[in-house]
């Protein structure tokens, strides 16, 4: 659950530097929690940066260097938890609704479930894949939209094995 937590985080950070929204930035929080004397922050944050280098690496196409500079830039911006909060927001619906999904329904596992939303999320950015959601339950979706659904699950999971 930590790994998937501070995967999100990462996710949202990254979609949120990379977006072409010219939001003023947020001071980063300056309260800090006493860590753990059985968990390394230090290591931790190693994780996170390597983490965010290989997001940066994949979604804007960079090398690993321009990545590395890309990476420490972003963490040093901080966290925006406006946009964290409304990625956990959209998590939860999602997970909290999942199994009332109109084709895969009952069908499909909390984790691919899980890993539809959090892949939508990482390729969308949190706004869009809001939005994409809102959007499927009206219709008359254009169809790169539709295909911005459809491919995450089908990468999650193995649908022909589904409907058999």
């Amino acid at each position: 659950m930590r790994t998937r937590l501070v995967l999100l985080i990462v996710a949202c950070i990254v979609a949120g530097a990379c977006s072409d929204d010219a939001e003023p930035e947020l001071d980063a929080s300056t309260t800090t929690a006493a860590p753990t004397s059985t968990y390394d922050i230090d290591e931790a944050m190693d994780g996170v940066r390597e983490d965010v280098v290989r997001l940066v690496m994949e979604r804007d196409g960079l090398d690993r260097a321009a990545a590395e500079i890309r990476a420490d830039e972003l963490m040093e911006r901080g966290v925006d938890t406006e946009a964290v909060d409304q990625q956990f927001s959209l998590l939860a619906n999602w997970m909290d609704n999942h199994q009332s999904h109109p084709v895969l329904g009952r069908h499909w596992t909390e984790d691919e479930a899980e890993c539809a939303v959090v892949t939508m999320i990482q390729v969308e950015g949190i706004g869009r894949t809001g939005a994409l959601m809102n959007g499927a339950s009206v219709g008359g979706m254009a169809v790169e939209d539709a295909l911005s659904l459809v491919q995450p699950v089908g990468y999650c999971t193995d649908l022909l094995a589904l409907m058999k």
